[in-house]
């Protein structure tokens, strides 16, 4: 497996079986705007990686990547046509190139299970999508690598291709999967708690069941909600009364503040 434009990694590939790679020089038209007209390898390079993983009529497939350091003007001049800002040239590269045929043999892994079909999907090298018929072969688990023969192919006319195959064989399990699948041996269902079943644990029906462990909880709890209750209130009091004294002090600094007389009293009025 290579990553989409590693050039080297992927021309080790070629060749070899399951794989469909090939390699092949191509000339591919360039129309460098004038917002580029200084930056040209980078302009070059950005429309070169826009055709990868597109299918491409001239090259019956779709490329993978292409050799950076091998790409060559065809010409030292460009062209202007009418009253176009661009500049149009050619230049020249090697590209691999993904050319799966009908009855060609590949690998890919399983990523996806398709609900109610005997298929699962699976991407070949890591980037392209096969649906995959299993023909009554028990289904493989997410991460396995399969076999399979390419059975149908379809291109849109807009880069986008549909490859179909069936199923041949497991090659390889995904050890990740499989230890997923491993039994701990522990059945949930059918234990109703974490106790031993000792004799130890066993209530008597001559005494009485024990008091749920919530209402134990939830007493002192109560108790403590009270007591902050309480506090909080304290507090809001203490607070109002402080407001209080700043207000009377503001009024009597104003000398808006009246004092009221104290009410009169049987040894006032003797």
């Amino acid at each position: 497996m290579f990553c989409l434009g590693d050039f080297a990694a992927a021309e080790e590939c070629v060749g070899k079986e399951e794989t469909s790679l090939e390699k092949m020089t191509q000339t591919v038209h360039i129309t460098l705007p004038a917002g580029y007209f200084g930056k040209i390898k980078s302009s070059i390079a950005l429309v070169l990686n826009n055709k990868l993983q597109l299918y491409c009529t001239q090259m019956e497939g779709m490329p993978v990547a292409f050799n950076r350091q091998r790409v060559k003007l065809l010409s030292p001049y460009g062209k202007i046509i009418a009253a176009q800002s661009c500049i149009h040239f050619d230049v020249e590269t090697d590209y691999i190139v993904f050319k799966p045929k009908v009855n060609d043999t590949l690998q890919g892994v399983v990523n996806k299970h398709l609900r109610n079909t005997s298929m699962v999907g699976c991407l070949v090298h890591g980037v392209f999508y096969v649906g995959v018929n299993l023909n009554g072969i028990h289904q493989p688990g997410i991460g396995d690598e399969i076999l399979l023969t390419v059975t149908k192919i379809e291109h849109d006319g807009h880069g986008y291709l549909a490859i179909t195959g069936k199923m041949e064989k497991l090659l390889r399990v995904n050890p990740v999967e499989k230890r997923k699948e491993i039994d701990s041996g522990i059945d949930d269902e059918e234990t109703g708690s974490h106790l031993p079943s000792s004799p130890d644990h066993i209530i008597p029906p001559s005494q009485p069941d024990p008091a749920p462990i919530e209402d134990i909880v939830d007493k002192p709890k109560k108790k403590k909600s009270k007591e902050k209750k309480l506090k909080k209130k304290e507090k809001k009091e203490k607070k109002k009364a402080k407001k209080e004294e700043k207000r009377l002090k503001k009024e009597k600094k104003s000398g808006n503040h009246q004092e009221i007389e104290p009410w009169p009293t049987a040894a006032s009025e003797a």
